[in-house]
């Protein structure tokens, strides 16, 4: 867990860093590495609680998400599960360049739509203001 977390501590795309456990040991671990790193590593970390029904060996991922989005405030929720020890920081911000630029390409796209709409639009009322003048 020690490095997944690091990993996204160190990542400059990420605010802040939760991580969610029902285990007190996790939590004492986690808190112990925290006062003990050196520098401001583990800054971004908080740890939270997960509920009973979220942490079973038989909760989907997607019930831990919920649960914790009906807790906090966030533009965007990156998940990252600790069975992924050999992530990187780079792994992480290399991620978050294609998503960023996947947004740009989506979001040239939709303004390129508007445009054509817009055109579409003008052109209709100029033929229907014109009439029998065409």
């Amino acid at each position: 867990m020690y490095w997944t977390v690091a990993a996204a501590c160190k990542c400059n795309k990420i605010d802040k860093v939760y991580v969610a456990t029902d285990s007190e040991q996790i939590r004492a671990t986690l808190l112990e590495i925290q006062k003990n790193e050196p520098g401001a590593a583990f800054d971004k970390l908080e740890i939270v609680g997960r509920s009973a029904q979220s942490a079973s060996d038989t909760a989907s991922t997607e019930s831990a998400m919920l649960e914790f989005a009906e807790n906090y405030e966030f533009e965007h929720i990156v998940l990252i599960q600790a069975t992924s020890p050999l992530l990187t920081e780079e792994d992480l911000n290399n991620g978050f360049e294609k998503y960023a630029e996947e947004d740009k390409k989506r979001k040239e796209a939709v303004d390129n739509h508007n445009k054509l709409d817009g055109l579409i639009f003008t052109i209709e009322k100029s033929i229907k203001d014109l009439g029998d003048k065409i």
